[in-house]
């Protein structure tokens, strides 16, 4: 700041030291001008009120009765004018022997400055006298000594300040005291501030501030008009002469400009256009100037669109809306839909719970069912638009929903008597999982495939085919055993482990049994299956149906049925049987399902393994296994 104050400065050597002192901060040789929080004693005017040129001056004078009182043990209490930028408090404030001095934390490129005089001396540590205190008016103050552009154009507090009495310290001319001081202040606007030829400052001001802006508030509008509402700062430094709101149109066109009273804090501008967005902004006016306020944007709508027609029917369980579109829509009016509106009263203020309903833009009528018979209903259907265009409701219709037109069939069905059905189909096989070996089987077994076939070739009966082949799974009960073949081919010598030399190994697969279960009650069911001796062709040797052993699978079961009642078909795997420990010479179960858990369809297989002991006569044996379930 020092830099901005001697550059260009043509004044005496003794006026240089003066003005050196006069913008800085934290100066510890510096007493307050107030206590903390004392408001100004009361305002000072300026004189003249406004001016310029090249010699732009002014006189502040005190208000009637100014008084810093005097302190009479130190010789008198010491005055001093001020010229601080606005951001700055006038309280905050210390003056030592130039003037007064920027607080701590003043803004960066802030003016804090004394007046200066006629001779171009700062106006600064003068005393009142000793006794009476009061302040003379005081001498004519000039801005043609400060360096051109030192006060740029803005904002200024001017006046002058009371701080302590007088101690009289030759070495560092600071003055202390304990007088509380006050100050005396009123608003400086300075609107140029150039340098004119010859290096003369050119400075126009004016005493006083532009209002502080306006705040605007969001807008509303309406048809050919908006609205809102707005703040205003007004102080004694800056009243208020005259308000106004402009409202510019988006895209070009003349402003609407309408004045408002000083005290307003709203408006409402008319004859706008519809479909338009204006810009709109309001501006506060007084002696020094006019500042606008933040800008709000609002789109004016147009009239409402011509309401939809709607009628209202009853049917069963509901009421029907019928709806013809509203006619003579503007050409930019985009129908995005409808909305209806169901209630049990005329006032609509009782809407039915699907209430409103949005419908496409080209429905023509809409059922409203689920509601109670014989009771009165009312309906109103809105056209709904792109903005900036809005429908009209329609008028409200009634109307009385139905209630259910009754007649009767009566339907009759015989449910047949249910059956436990145990079929299969010969050729037919389920996968199977593969088997490691074991002991009692000394061959690991790969995984196996089901058959592409799945009808198979029928079982047969006495040699004949069975008659009810075709039907399976028909649920009624054959009363004659079925039969299939299960070839396991030529027996493999077990060569390793406990059992080689003393067996050979065959192993093959089911033939896929199927259960129906239909039965009225729901019992418990098990299929089990016993394997008789094995005989050579011609009866001269045989072994026991032990050496045969199988892995039960459930291939299928039926699907969980849920409505009424919730049910599933469960159905157990028997346990795997080896052969000869313990063998199926003895029945064992295939599959099981306990009562409450049996009623569907079901198909099972396994795997078979057969022992062939070494013992046994060389050729081709045979044996029945026999299926039954209880």
């Amino acid at each position: 700041m020092r830099k901005s104050l001697t550059r260009g400065l043509a004044v005496t050597a003794a006026l240089a030291a003066t003005m050196a002192g006069l913008v800085t901060a934290g100066n510890p040789a510096s007493v307050s001008a107030l206590a903390a929080g004392t408001a100004p004693f009361a305002a000072a005017t300026v004189t003249p009120s406004t001016g310029g040129g090249s010699l732009a001056s002014i006189n502040i004078a005190p208000p009637s009765g100014a008084v810093c009182y005097g302190d009479t043990a130190s010789g008198g209490v010491r005055w001093s004018t001020f010229l601080v930028s606005k951001s700055i408090d006038p309280a905050t404030l210390t003056y030592g022997a130039t003037g007064p001095i920027a607080p701590a934390g003043a803004p960066a490129g802030s003016v804090v400055t004394p007046l200066l005089d006629t001779n171009g001396s700062a106006i600064a540590s003068r005393t009142t006298g000793v006794t009476s205190g009061l302040i003379t008016p005081l001498s004519l103050s000039t801005f043609n000594f400060f360096p051109a552009g030192f006060l740029p154009a803005g904002q200024y507090w001017v006046g002058f300040a009371c701080y302590g009495g007088i101690a009289g310290n030759a070495t560092t001319g600071a003055f202390v005291g304990n007088q509380t001081g006050r100050y005396f202040s009123t608003g400086l606007t300075i609107t140029a501030n150039a340098t004119a030829t010859g290096g003369t400052p050119q400075i126009s001001f004016a005493q006083g501030f532009a209002p502080d802006a306006p705040v605007l508030a969001a807008l509303s509008a309406d048809a050919g008009q908006l609205s809102g509402t707005f703040t205003t700062s007004a102080t004694a430094a800056a009243p208020i002469t005259s308000l106004s709101v402009t409202a510019t149109p988006q895209g070009g066109g003349a402003p609407v400009v309408q004045s408002l009273l000083t005290s307003a804090t709203s408006f409402t501008v008319t004859g706008l256009t519809n479909g338009t967005t204006y810009d709109v902004k309001v501006t506060a006016t007084n002696s020094i100037g006019s500042v606008d306020s933040n800008t709000q944007s609002v789109i004016v709508r147009p009239g409402a669109v011509a309401a939809a027609t709607l009628s209202l029917s009853g049917i069963t369980g509901g009421v029907r809306a019928g709806i013809i579109a509203p006619a003579n829509e503007p050409a930019g009016a985009t129908r995005t839909g409808y909305s209806l509106v169901v209630a049990t009263d005329a006032a609509l203020t009782s809407p039915v719970p699907a209430s409103p309903i949005t419908l496409p833009a080209n429905a023509t009528s809409f059922d409203v069912i689920g509601l109670t018979a014989n009771t009165v209903y009312y309906a109103q259907v809105t056209a709904t638009y792109g903005a900036p265009y809005v429908g009209n409701p329609s008028t409200v219709a009634t109307a009385t929903a139905l209630g259910a037109q009754v007649i009767e069939q009566q339907i009759t069905v015989v449910r047949p008597a249910g059956a436990l059905v145990l079929t299969q189909r010969c050729g037919v096989f389920g996968a199977l999982p593969a088997e490691a070996a074991s002991a009692a089987f000394p061959v690991a077994l790969t995984a196996a495939a089901a058959s592409v076939d799945t009808v198979g070739t029928a079982p047969t009966f006495n040699g004949s085919s069975d008659p009810l082949f075709a039907d399976y799974p028909y649920p009624l009960p054959a009363n004659y055993p079925t039969r299939c073949g299960v070839d396991m081919g030529t027996g493999r010598l077990v060569t390793s482990g406990a059992l080689a030399g003393n067996y050979y190994t065959a192993s093959g697969r089911l033939n896929q049994v199927t259960i129906v279960n239909t039965q009225d009650l729901d019992q418990a069911w098990t299929l089990n299956g016993a394997m008789g001796a094995f005989t050579v062709a011609g009866g001269s040797s045989n072994f026991s149906g032990n050496f045969l052993g199988w892995s039960p699978v459930v291939s299928s079961v039926s699907a969980a049925v849920t409505g009424a009642s919730t049910y599933q078909m469960v159905v157990t795997p028997g346990a795997a049987v080896d052969p000869n420990a313990p063998g199926l010479g003895t029945a064992r179960p295939l599959a099981s399902s306990l009562a409450g858990q049996g009623l569907g369809i079901t198909t099972l297989d396994a795997r078979l393994k057969l022992l062939i002991p070494s013992t046994a006569a060389a050729g081709t044996y045979t044996g029945v296994l026999t299926l039954s379930i209880v």
